[in-house]
C-alpha cells in the first residue's frame, strides 16, 4: 500500500535507446551508404533532432577508457595509440595507397585503347573500357569509405592537404586523447600548478601536430611505392629515357627535405613563442593580486601583447 502511493518523478520520461542507422544497416547499405538517405533527403536545415547520435565505438567516453588503459600498461602515447587505434591506422593507409594506384588506371588504359585503335582490336577496346568504369566506380567508393574511417579515427587534420583533400578533426583519436588530457587537467591531485599552461597547450595545439603526423606517417610509405610503380611503368614505355624522370623525382624529393627543414625550424620558432607568451599569462595570472597592487596591468598587457607580435611574426615567416 505505501509503495503504491509514493510519488514517481517522470517528468522527463525514460532515456529511449536509439540505433545508429549504420549499425542496423544491411551490408550494401554499408557499402553504398545508403543508409545516409533519410537524412540526405530532410527538405530544411538540420535541427539538433535531427543529427544521429554518437555509435558507442566512437564516444570519448569509451575512447577515453580504452586510451587510459592501453597508455596504463605502456605508459607510451605512441604506444598506447598503437595498441588501439594501429590496425585502423594501418587500414586507412592501404586504402590510401589502394586510391594511390587506382589514379594510375587512366594512363594505362589510355595507352592501351591508343594501342587497340592502331590494331583495330575492337574486343580489346571495350575490355580496357570496361576495366576503366570499373575502376572509376571502385575508386569513389573507396574514396568515400576512406574519408569516413579518417573522420572517424581523427586522423585527418584541419587543412587542405594536397593528397587527401578535404580534411576535418573528429572522434576516436581526438575523443580519446582529449579525454585523458581533460581528466588530468581537472584533476587536482595529479596536476601542479606550474604544468597547467603545458598541458593547456597540448590541448589546443599540439594534438593538431599529432594529428598531421600521423598523416604524414602513412605517407612516408605510400608515396614511395607510388613513386616505384610510376617509374616501372614509365620504363615500360621509354626505356633507359625513364631513368630522367626518375632523377626528376629525386630532385623534387631533395627540394621538398630542404623546404620542411625551413618549414621545420619555422614551426619551433612558433612553438617557442607560444610557450613563452603561455608563461607571461600564467606568471600574470598567478601573481595578479600584486599586479592589482602596483597598477602594473599595462605592463603586464604589453608584455603579453609583445610576446603575441613576436608569435605572430614567427607564424608569418612559417606560412610563407
Amino acid at each position: 500500500m505505501l509503495s503504491s502511493n509514493q510519488p514517481k518523478y517522470s517528468t522527463f520520461g525514460g532515456a529511449a535507446s536509439i540505433v545508429h542507422p549504420r549499425e542496423a544497416a544491411s551490408w550494401f547499405s554499408k557499402v553504398f551508404f545508403t543508409w545516409c538517405t533519410p537524412l540526405v533527403h530532410l527538405q530544411h536545415a538540420l535541427n539538433i533532432e535531427d543529427i544521429w547520435q554518437l555509435e558507442a565505438a566512437n564516444t570519448a567516453e569509451s575512447n577515453t577508457k580504452r586510451f587510459l588503459t592501453a597508455f596504463g600498461r605502456s605508459k607510451s602515447v605512441f604506444r598506447a595509440c598503437s595498441n588501439v587505434y594501429g590496425a585502423w591506422f594501418a587500414v586507412a593507409g592501404v586504402l590510401g595507397l589502394v586510391l594511390r594506384l587506382l589514379e594510375l588506371i587512366g594512363p594505362i588504359v589510355l595507352q592501351k585503347i591508343v594501342g587497340a585503335t592502331n590494331d583495330r582490336a575492337s574486343s580489346h577496346l571495350y575490355y580496357w573500357l570496361a576495366v576503366l568504369l570499373v575502376s572509376k566506380v571502385s575508386r569513389a567508393i573507396l574514396w568515400s569509405h576512406m574519408v569516413m574511417l579518417e573522420d572517424i579515427l581523427g586522423i585527418q587534420y584541419v587543412h587542405i592537404h594536397p593528397f587527401l583533400g578535404r580534411v576535418s578533426c573528429v572522434c576516436r583519436f581526438v575523443g580519446g586523447l582529449k579525454g585523458v588530457l581533460f581528466q588530468r587537467l581537472v584533476s587536482k591531485a595529479s596536476v601542479q600548478p606550474g604544468e597547467v599552461p603545458d598541458l593547456a597547450n597540448v590541448y589546443s595545439t599540439d594534438i593538431d601536430n599529432l594529428l598531421w603526423a600521423s598523416v604524414s606517417f602513412n605517407n612516408l610509405w605510400i608515396m614511395p611505392t607510388q613513386i616505384l610503380v610510376i617509374s616501372y611503368l614509365l620504363y615500360q614505355e621509354l626505356g633507359v629515357a625513364a631513368f630522367a624522370g626518375l632523377g626528376m623525382l629525386v630532385l623534387s624529393l631533395c627540394q621538398g627535405t630542404f623546404i620542411s627543414t625551413i618549414q621545420s625550424k619555422a614551426f619551433d620558432r612558433v612553438s617557442t613563442a607560444r610557450d613563452d607568451r603561455m608563461q607571461a599569462v600564467k606568471e600574470t595570472f598567478g601573481s595578479i593580486l600584486i599586479v592589482k597592487l602596483h597598477a602594473w596591468e599595462q605592463k603586464c598587457r604589453a608584455k603579453i601583447q609583445s610576446l603575441r607580435d613576436i608569435g605572430l611574426c614567427c607564424h608569418d615567416s612559417r606560412s610563407v
